[in-house]
């Protein structure tokens, strides 16, 4: 199973839901591969990768290891870009043939791993023709093209990132052929007073894919935790959950 993690804007947690859900799928006993696809490294950083990601380890000659960490047994972080400044001159590298079968057998060491369930953490607003999304996409289905998909959609409980959010979902949906429908919705930092919860709620009536409520955790804001040692929120073991179920009963 291939979970894709997206949102319309940055700053909305898609990270810490990528790194939270990973670690509820680790304590269910599965084996994880998260792969950051985000430049900027969020989740990477979070879990303490220093090397350069994947992509820039292999266009200069260097071993691979280090773009890679492995925590909690199960749960394996790739760094699969990263490095910001140089990103596009290393993809442009990559066009050489050469260099892009040797990222391709660097990717496939990885994968190969034998993972249970595989979890993509994105930039903002990427879509399915994005140079970043299909380099590492086109890898991931050659190897593996028989993983079930499914996406989640990130935002914050601005009534501005939510409408945003929706446009986003509406335009990115329309080009997701052989997994339509398999998506759900996290409203993440919702402030911890019944109003707003229910103001969120009321926000996203009109969606009817699976929607999870998120309130504001002030350990998880900024990076300020441990994945080894912060608690799994009832509300992500539900989305855990919900996806299983969505995508084992899934028939296009």
């Amino acid at each position: 199973m291939r979970i894709v993690v997206l949102g319309a804007k940055g700053g909305v947690g898609k990270s810490t839901i990528s790194l939270l859900l990973s670690k509820e799928y680790v304590l269910e006993g599965k084996k994880v591969l998260l792969i950051d696809r985000d430049p900027l490294s969020w989740a990477s950083n979070l879990i303490g990768i220093k090397d350069p990601g994947l992509l820039y380890k292999v266009v200069n000659g260097e071993k691979i290891e280090g773009s890679c960490k492995t925590v909690l047994e199960r749960l394996t972080v790739l760094k699969f870009f990263g490095d910001y400044g140089r990103f596009y001159y290393d993809i442009k590298k990559a066009e050489d043939p050469s260099l892009r079968q040797k990222l391709e057998d660097a990717y496939y060491s990885i994968l190969k791993r034998n993972f249970d369930v595989y979890i993509v953490d994105n930039p903002s607003l990427v879509t399915f023709n994005d140079e970043i999304v299909e380099i590492e996409r086109n890898m991931f289905r050659k190897a593996l093209s028989d993983q079930k998909r499914f996406r989640i959609y990130v935002t914050d409980p601005s009534e501005s990132s939510i409408e945003q959010t929706k446009k986003y979902i509406e335009g990115l949906e329309k080009g997701a052929y052989g997994s339509e429908g398999l998506w759900g919705l996290v409203v993440n930092m919702i402030p911890p007073f019944p109003q707003e919860m229910k103001n969120a709620e009321y926000a996203v009536a009109d969606i009817e894919n699976i929607k999870i409520f998120m309130p504001f955790i002030e350990e998880l804001f900024m990076g300020q935790y441990r994945i080894e040692s912060v608690k799994v929120p009832e509300e992500i073991k539900a989305l855990a959950k919900a996806i299983q179920e969505k995508v084992l009963n899934y028939k296009k």
